[in-house]
């Protein structure tokens, strides 16, 4: 059964990615276990300005808080 990661604070996250220079809007932000010790997250994220910069850096956001598969 999958469910939310216990000790994952996913506010502190999703406010991470939010204050990246670039993004307007965070919505549909997920953040559930596969298994034990694999994390998956999805989220759609609305950028004002160089998409692929803020990809990147949401993306290394996310590995550094141990999310194993993201999905942006």
């Amino acid at each position: 059964m999958e469910g939310a990661p216990e000790k994952m604070d996913l506010l502190k996250l999703m406010n991470e990615v939010d204050k990246i220079e670039g993004v307007a809007d965070i919505h549909d932000f997920h953040v559930w276990s596969i298994s034990l010790g694999k994390t998956a997250m999805s989220a759609h994220i609305k950028c004002t300005e160089n998409p692929m910069k803020v990809l990147k850096q949401a993306t290394e956001l996310c590995k550094a808080a141990k999310v194993n598969h993201i999905t942006i």
